[in-house]
């Protein structure tokens, strides 16, 4: 019998807080990825760490909100396959009331924090955030992005 070894994909996880028509987006900045072009409150999934609780700590890190993991709703599951072929998993969660006001707190990875019409978001916006985004406001669960 062969065996054989399990694909593994990294994770990623995003907070889509939305106010009315707006959503909290953040300009990435000084980190080689990017740089310049919006996206949401995002990171990577530590080892031993549950999707609810990796958005909560990314959303607390970068804007200094927070949320019970437990509000949280699955908005949009996408698959990302990048230029070089690698691959990962992002999960996007709607956070509709978190406490506190937004600030900008990653000051080495980001320069800007603002609220953008979620219908209508800047042309320097990560495309496959814009497809994500685009996906959550037609109640589109899953999509796939970078396959050819």
């Amino acid at each position: 019998m062969v065996s054989r070894e399990r694909f593994a994909l990294s994770v990623s996880v995003f907070a889509y807080v939305e106010f009315g028509n707006r959503v909290l987006m953040l300009r990435r900045s000084n980190t080689g990825w990017h740089d310049g072009d919006f996206s949401l409150p995002a990171g990577a999934l530590d080892c031993k760490e549950r999707l609810e609780v990796a958005v909560a700590r990314e959303l607390a890190e970068e804007t200094g909100l927070t949320a019970s993991p437990e509000s949280f709703r699955l908005a949009h599951t996408i698959h990302v396959r990048n230029p070089d072929g690698t691959e990962w998993l992002g999960f996007f969660f709607a956070i509709r009331k978190p406490e506190g006001e937004p600030v900008l707190i990653e000051t080495d990875k980001h320069d800007l924090l603002a609220w953008k019409d979620n219908s209508n978001l800047p042309g320097n916006t990560i495309p496959y955030v814009r497809q994500a985004i685009s996906c959550i406001r037609d109640g589109v669960n899953y999509s796939s992005y970078g396959w050819a």
